[in-house]
């Protein structure tokens, strides 16, 4: 529009942080898109140290790891007394290091079945990742697949309708760099 400056985000990685957070529950599906999600950020120059990937049991469990997720990540870390003294020997050594994250993408499949579940769990999900984002101020991209069958689901992460997981980062990338213009 004539005289109405836009803002919007561009895709470059480079220096940003991301986390993603993938439902198990149809695994070779997800692992499709998790591969999609993780080799755009890669391509956009998101260095491979800078990918948190969390897996959870199933689609239920998206939302709760990406609240989690947001929450830890938004201020630093900072190391107890005990950490300082001694090396670690506990989960901690598996636990990701922390850091800001830039941007979180969700990943997951569910697929229609008999009953009404799939209603009640595609909703709730849907409206947690919203939560997520909402409550941490974070960009939280939507890769969740809700199909009707397991061939529409294929088909999507990385068959003739592209790959959700792939075009869920390039939106993570897009609104990181959106948030931070908007934060300057």
């Amino acid at each position: 529009m004539k005289g109405i400056e836009e803002t919007r985000g561009d895709l470059a990685g480079a220096g940003r942080r991301f986390g993603i957070v993938a439902s198990r529950f149809n695994q070779r599906i997800g692992k499709a898109l998790i591969a999609g999600a993780s080799d755009c950020l890669l391509r956009h120059g998101v260095a491979a140290a800078d990918v948190l990937l969390v897996t959870v049991p199933g689609a239920w469990e998206i939302p709760q790891a990406l609240a989690v997720l947001a929450e830890e990540h938004q201020r630093p870390r900072q190391a107890s007394a005990q950490e300082t003294a001694a090396p670690a020997t506990s989960a901690r050594e598996a636990a990701p290091r922390r850091g800001r994250l830039d941007g979180l993408i969700a990943l997951g499949v569910v697929i229609r079945g008999e009953t009404p579940h799939f209603e009640y769990l595609a909703r709730e999900c849907t409206a947690g990742i919203a939560r997520a984002a909402e409550r941490h101020g974070l960009p939280v991209a939507y890769g969740v697949l809700t199909c009707d069958t397991t061939e529409q689901a294929e088909e999507r992460a990385g068959g003739k309708a592209g790959n959700k997981g792939w075009e869920a980062a390039l939106a993570a990338l897009e609104m990181a760099d959106l948030f931070a213009r908007l934060r300057a």
